[in-house]
């Protein structure tokens, strides 16, 4: 046990002012604590001899607060707590025992320390209790609050006593911890001769040197020394500082909290067993409760839909282990059953001696951003026209039908599909017109399909179709053929009746097929073959299709090439009376000579050339080497006849400068216009537009004369006879060679003859190659022919022969069959 001392009678008097100072400071404090702490701040000191400071000042305390347990508890806590720092063990486990203290006090450190302070018990120094210079003796201080000897030091007071100012060598990280000051930011240094700075304090009188470098920002010169000297610097505490710190920190407090319950988002606190522990007004609103404090207690996946509980459960614990930030998107439970979609972040806070503790997230309804999104993709993948969708969510779907075939589901087809000839009924009824033909294909699409296909729209007048589940590859043909019966019926249209038809190219699912383009490509290649066909039909992706494509690919890459290395030629056909064989005209007819695949015919690369744009120079070599041509026969004597060459659409119209040329050529090699003549088919002439026919009126104004080629093949023939500058027209061979065994034929040609002359437009008759085909042309009244009956397709160098002889006999037999141009 402790030895309890009596207080020597010299002190009682010390004690008795003591008790009065602290009633009094108590009752302004109840009233006023603003107050209370003036009272306490002035420069009254209380000094008292250690040994009694055991058993007699504790009374005194709890007599001053015996009112009230609690506060007793709590101002003794904090007097007595910083008393013990300068009190032995024995007196310090005496005060713990019997206060009650929670925080042990065993660990101090004892001995005498030499120690001043101000505080609550502050009172004079009685000049008749004066003490002696070899005792230990305490002035009583106040913690947290701080040594109030500002204005001492300011008046330049000072004791008679060796006393040992506590500020004056106390270590740094027990001032920072008791009033949020180090000693290095007051620019404080105390040391003790030949020990440490934090231990001076126990060193006796006469050792201890404090020095004082700055007080409260102000330069303070000089050195005090004991015993002799007078200790009497001390550190002192902001009260501004202090008051304002812990005002901040209430106001931060408040802040926090209103933060809290007023954010808009759910915030929610759970602990290391994801039970809630703190939950916003938010939370409660959006989960249908009516406050937050129902909440408390819960598991907080149990507010999130079971089905959706994994991924941001795994979050979380991925979030606690790395201390990142998780984040998750997940649908929520409300009270009443109902779901609504939250996306939400983590975090773990960390706790004493930085182990985790809780969990602190924050979530925010985004049902309506989801909806907004939804839409979004929706448009996105749909054309906005047709509300089909569109290219990439076709793809899309191709990319499942992909997996699941390989996965082992039934194979499907893709079907491409192509509107026949749109452009035509854009550019006669406007563009209003064909989006609501577009518009209302799209509705026979999707009502000629099952629910289980997918059809979009790829633009333009693009189609296709998606077929799943195919048991058949003999389906597919069965769909394209309704589909193609379904959009022939005709169309109303703004008071217009429109027909139209639709092509189609088909390709199967294979697993040796790559991905979406690779099958929308061999569907594309199909597609082409159906309109090179024709048009008005579905055509299927083979491997022969296939072999055609390539060399096709390699031949575009070889065209490019031919002209610079010589090798196209022109043939020439010879034109005849049919009465006496007189040659009256040419036909030039371009040939390739290919290093590789020998001499093609124009039927194997015009139709390649006119898709990559290289029509255009073929088409100027065509023109410049006929009239290269014809210079030469006149520089060798020869009267040439009029020389056609063909020219495709393509060349015509999408070069706005071809009459320029034709000019240009003319000149370039002294030709007159009159020598040459444009063979144009009936299917160019269709897509003559009013433009066009002024270029062509303007061609013919050159001199140049213009020709039908493959008459009778088109449509409205007798529209464009006289709407046009033609000069002959020339019957398609396909009529000619059904004479005499197809009537329909003779029929044709007869009609043809007999417009023409009313019409005063001169017959050529294609593709003779009988003497009974002759003898039924002649008595038909055509007096022009060319076929094989005459000549075939010959070189300049055959043909400058002939030209010599100026008429040509019969050489073939009836049953030989022609070659094409």
């Amino acid at each position: 046990m402790p030895r309890i001392v009596k207080v020597p009678p010299q002190f009682d008097a010390v004690f008795g002012k003591a008790e009065e100072h602290f009633s009094r400071l108590f009752e302004y404090w109840q009233n006023d604590p603003a107050k209370g702490m003036i009272e306490i701040s002035g420069e009254r000191f209380v000094l008292v001899r250690g040994a009694a400071l055991s058993i007699e000042f504790f009374n005194v305390v709890k007599r001053l607060f015996a009112h009230s347990e609690h506060e007793a508890v709590s101002i003794a806590s904090q007097v007595l707590f910083d008393i013990a720092h300068a009190l032995g063990k024995a007196d310090a486990c005496h005060f713990h025992q019997a206060m009650g203290l929670s925080d042990p006090l065993s660990k101090l450190s004892a001995g005498p320390v030499y120690f001043a302070h101000a505080g609550w018990a502050s009172v004079d120094i009685l000049e008749d209790s004066k003490p002696q210079p070899n005792e230990n003796y305490y002035l009583i201080y106040d913690h947290p609050y701080s040594f109030e000897a500002d204005a001492w030091i300011r008046a330049g007071k000072r004791t008679d006593f060796p006393v040992c100012l506590m500020s004056a060598g106390y270590s740094s990280g027990w001032c920072e911890e008791s009033f949020g000051v180090s000693l290095v930011a007051t620019e404080i240094s105390c040391r003790a001769k030949g020990d440490d700075a934090c231990r001076f304090i126990m060193a006796p009188p006469d050792r201890i040197e404090a020095r004082v470098e700055h007080y409260l920002g102000h330069p303070l010169n000089g050195t005090k020394k004991t015993p002799d000297a007078e200790i009497w610097r001390s550190f002192r505490r902001d009260w501004a500082r202090e008051a304002l710190l812990e005002k901040t920190m209430r106001e931060g407090e408040r802040d926090y909290r209103n933060l809290f319950d007023l954010s808009p988002d759910a915030i929610v606190v759970w602990d290391r067993n994801g039970i809630v522990q703190a939950a916003n007004t938010s939370t409660a609103t959006l989960l249908g409760y009516e406050k937050a404090e129902d909440l408390i207690g819960r598991r907080w996946l149990d507010f999130l839909v079971p089905e959706d509980r994994e991924i941001p459960a795994e979050n979380v614990r991925g979030a606690e282990k790395s201390g990142k930030i998780s984040e998750s998107e997940f649908r929520m439970q409300r009270k009443d059953g109902s779901h609504f979609y939250a996306r939400g972040r983590a975090v773990l806070a960390l706790g004493a001696g930085g182990n985790p503790a809780r969990t602190i997230a924050i979530a925010r309804d985004v049902t309506e951003y989801k909806a907004a999104e939804a839409l979004l993709r929706e448009q996105a993948l749909h054309d906005d026209l047709t509300g089909l969708p569109n290219r990439p969510a076709f793809v899309e779907r191709l990319h499942e039908a992909f997996a699941s075939s390989r996965r082992g589901a039934r194979a499907f087809a893709v079907l491409y599909l192509d509107l026949d000839k749109f452009k035509d009924v854009n550019d006669t009824l406007g563009h209003v017109e064909g989006d609501r033909l577009l518009q209302a294909v799209a509705v026979r699409i999707k009502n000629t399909v099952r629910e289980s296909d997918i059809a979009a729209r790829f633009g333009g007048d693009e189609f296709a179709v998606l077929q799943t589940d195919l048991r058949d590859p003999s389906d597919a043909g069965v769909l394209a053929a309704k589909l193609m019966k379904s959009m022939a019926a005709p169309y109303q249209i703004d008071g217009n009746e429109i027909h139209l038809t639709v092509s189609a190219g088909i390709a199967f699912y294979d697993p040796e097929i790559a991905g979406p383009e690779a099958i929308l490509a061999q569907a594309d290649l199909a597609l082409y073959r159906a309109k090179d066909e024709g048009r008005a039909r579905y055509c299927l992706h083979s491997a022969e299709l296939d072999r055609k494509v390539h060399e096709r690919v390699e031949l575009t890459n070889d065209l490019r090439a031919a002209l610079d290395n010589g090798e196209m030629e022109l043939y020439y056909q010879p034109q005849v009376k049919l009465a006496s064989g007189q040659i009256v005209g040419l036909e030039a007819l371009l040939r390739w000579n290919h290093p590789q695949r020998g001499l093609l015919m124009p039927d194997g690369f015009i139709p390649i050339a006119e898709k990559t744009g290289s029509i255009n120079a073929l088409g100027h070599w065509v023109l410049d080497r006929a009239c290269q041509q014809i210079k030469d026969w006149r520089d060798q004597g020869i009267a040439p006849p009029l020389v056609a060459i063909n020219v495709s659409a393509a060349e015509l119209y999408t070069n706005s400068g071809y009459e320029q040329f034709l000019s240009e050529s003319f000149k370039r090699w002294d030709v007159a216009p009159g020598d040459i003549e444009l063979e144009l088919t009936e299917s160019v002439l269709m897509e003559t537009t009013q433009a066009h026919g002024d270029t062509l009126t303007r061609i013919r104004d050159l001199g140049a004369s213009i020709a039908i080629d493959d008459f009778g093949t088109g449509y409205s023939s007798l529209a464009y006879l006289s709407a046009y500058p033609v000069s002959r027209l020339k019957i398609a061979q396909q009529f000619v060679l059904g004479i005499p065994d197809n009537a329909s034929d003779m029929v044709i040609t007869r009609v043809t003859l007999g417009l023409a002359r009313e019409l005063n437009v001169e017959v050529v008759a294609e593709g003779v190659q009988t003497k009974a085909q002759l003898d039924f042309l002649m008595s038909a009244g055509c007096t022009v022919g060319q076929g094989f009956y005459f000549s075939r397709p010959v070189q300049a160098g055959r043909v400058t022969e002939l030209l010599r002889g100026g008429f040509i006999e019969p050489t073939v037999k009836c049953d030989e069959n022609p070659a094409p141009n």
